[in-house]
Order: structure tokens, then sequence, then C-alpha cells
């Protein structure tokens, strides 16, 4: 594989860096934790999450340093000498916990950058018919990535003794400077204390009803509870409240068992008529229609609560075309290639019925045909280029 030009190639690694010194060198808002360091390789409650973070993080600045012609041992050095910086330095950021985990991970995650750039002579330009079956591989996953995401956010009930805070003050998330005047969860009142028989109300589905003395909006990026249920075990089981002039709610999932994050679900701007003082009602019964889509499976691994609806939608997009990228990038008029597009277009389209999704929208539909045509061009452009290396060869 050719090394590109140096210039490009130290852009690529100052980016590269810049984006991990970016994500990594800044307080995420919340309280203070306690200084120390961490020896868990993971721990907390978006444990996995954090993890895939991690070996996410580091995977293009591995491929620069490799693809700048450095050997595979400084590669992997380079990326632990620089996670062991960061970390260093997050003992002093609020809210930045120092982790012999993170140092590992992020290790790997050169290591795995290196690897790709190392090995892509093997799957970059397969042969013919490898490439075709490659197609379809890449279509099963990115299929079977689409049905998980409704699998994993489909809410769950925990079997423990409930109970039920107001306006609480937690780490993740502002305190709702408003008033709560009452709740009830389906017929039950609640009182701030235990719940009778709340799991077989919620798994009957009982809406949560909220009547709120309205106080100043909080700000989108630091969501604010109403009302915060949680189980014996502290676990939130479901959450309903308000950031900026949208509503929220967050239900105890699949995913939150296996520690991926919980991306909220938003009613947009319900609150923008509401004023300091005000009294409205909400239910979580109004979320129901609304759910995920197939293109909100990223937001297991990172959900970003500040980002506006249109760069969610962004991501969103982009999620689809990269389990596309493949499908078009090692397509072939080839019989594994035709299963891999009627796969694809068909979980698209009849997939998020069969697990609870909403239908694909149109930006991710878009985002799929993006996908497979930028798998294409570039597919095509490195056709060109083999052949004309080809041709060089040949000559005398």
């Amino acid at each position: 594989m050719s090394m590109p030009r140096p210039r490009l190639n130290r852009a690529f690694t100052a980016l590269a860096t810049l984006g991990i010194l970016v994500a990594t060198l800044h307080t995420s808002g919340g309280t203070r934790l306690p200084r120390g360091w961490t020896l868990a390789l993971a721990s907390g409650d978006e444990a996995l999450a954090e993890v895939l973070q991690n070996l996410i993080l580091f995977i293009p600045f591995g491929a620069a340093l490799a693809l700048g012609g450095m050997r595979r041992h400084r590669v992997i050095l380079a990326g632990a000498a620089l996670s062991i910086t960061i970390e260093f330095l997050q003992q002093w950021i609020p809210d930045r916990d120092p982790s012999l985990g993170d140092i590992v991970n992020n290790t790997i995650s050169t290591a795995l950058g290196g690897a790709l750039v190392w090995t892509a002579h093997r799957w970059l330009w397969p042969p013919w018919r490898r490439a075709a079956w490659l197609s379809f591989g890449t279509a099963v996953m990115a299929s079977t990535a689409w049905l998980a995401t409704g699998w994993l956010l489909r809410p769950t009930v925990p079997p423990s003794p409930y109970t039920d805070r107001w306006t609480p003050g937690v780490r993740q998330w502002a305190t709702y400077q408003g008033r709560v005047i009452s709740a009830t969860l389906g017929p039950l009142p609640l009182r701030q204390g235990p719940i009778a028989d709340g799991p077989a109300l919620l798994a009957t589905g009982a809406p949560l009803r909220v009547v709120v003395q309205a106080g100043p909006s909080p700000v989108a990026n630091r969501p604010a509870p109403f009302v915060m249920i949680d189980d014996a075990r502290g676990r939130n089981v479901v959450t309903l409240g308000a950031a900026s002039a949208d509503v929220f709610v967050v239900y105890h999932t699949r995913a939150a068992a296996l520690t991926l994050e919980r991306p909220d679900l938003r009613f947009r701007g319900v609150l923008a008529g509401v004023a300091p003082g005000d009294t409205f009602t909400v239910s979580t019964a109004r979320f129901q229609g609304l759910g995920y889509t197939v293109g909100n499976g990223w937001q297991l691994i990172y959900f970003p609560a500040r980002f506006p609806p249109w760069a969610l939608g962004l991501v969103d997009a982009l999620w689809i075309a990269g389990g596309l990228f493949g499908v078009g990038l090692w397509g072939r008029r080839h019989l594994a290639t035709a299963a891999a597009l009627v796969l694809a277009a068909g979980t698209l389209a009849l997939g998020p019925a069969f697990v609870e999704l909403r239908p694909t929208s149109l930006g991710d539909w878009s985002g799929a045909g993006a996908g497979y045509m930028l798998g294409w061009v570039v597919a095509l452009a490195g056709a060109r280029n083999h052949e004309l290396s080809l041709q060089g060869t040949a000559k005398p």
C-alpha cells in the first residue's frame, strides 16, 4: 500500500491527536470526583460504553502513525505514552478520573489502528470472489447492529421495590428549579417514598404523570429531572424531566443492564410557551410511538445530550452510511453482493417493526445510499490506481 505525502500524513496525525485531546482534557460538568487512580479495567454504570469509546478513540491515531511509516512497536509505545500523559493530566480536571483501564484500552486501540494499515493489502482490495462475500458479511453485521438497537433499547422492569424522588440532585443531571405539585404512576399517587406494586405497574405500561410548577428552563446539555423512580439497588428505572424547552424520558433498558449508554427520548419544544410559575402536566404516555430508530445505535456507545437535533440526525445518517460503505467497497456482480443489498434494504424497511423501532427516516435512507455510493467510488478509484500501477510496472 503506497504511503500518502508527508504533509498530508502529518496533518492526519495532528488531527487525530487534537481529537483525542479535545475528547479527554475537559470537564464533563458534573460534580468533582475523588482524586486518585482507578485500577479497574472497567467500572461504573456505563463501563462497557466507556471501554468501547476508548477502543475507538485512538484508532485514527494509530492508523496515522502507521501510514507515516513508523515501526509497529513504536506505534504501540506512542499510543501508550499519549494515553499515560492524558491520564496523568486528568488528575487536575474536575469530574475526570485517571484510569489504568483507559491506558490499556487506548494502547489496544492504537494497535488496532496500526493493524488496519499493516493488513490493508489483505482486506482493502481483495480478490474478486472474496470481495463479493465480504460485501455480504458487511451487510450481515450492519443488519445485526440495526436490529440489536431495538432489542437493546427496549425498556425492562427490574423486579425490586421502587422509590420515587422529586427534583433530585444527581451527578449527571442538573437540579430542576421548579416544583413538582403531584405525581402518579398509573392510578397510584406517588409520595416521594416506597412505591407499592411499582414493577407490576410499569410492566403493564402504566404512565408516569407529573404536574409541575415551572421554574427557569434548564440548559439543553444539563437535563433536569422532575421525577426519578429507582429500585432498591439504586438503579434508575424511569426518569421524566426537562432540557431547555424539551421534555425527556429515560427508561432502564437491556442496554443499561449491559452498562451501555442510555440515550433519552425527547419531545422537542413542548415547553416552549411555558413561563416560570406556570403549571403544566407531562406524562410518559405522550412518548408512546416516538421511540428510537435504527440510526440511534451509535448512541449506545456515546450519547451527547448537548447535541442539537440536526447534529444527532447527521450522526445517525453517518452510522447507517458506515454499514453500507463496505457493501459498496467490496460489491461485485455476484449473487453474494445482490443478497447483501437485499438484506440491508430489507432490514431498513421491515426490521424496525419487528424490534419496536420507528420506521427508518428519510435521513437514514439517505445515509445508506451515500455510504454505498462512497464505497463504490473508493473501490472504483482504487481499481483505477491499481491498473495504472500495473501499467507502470509493465513498461521496460
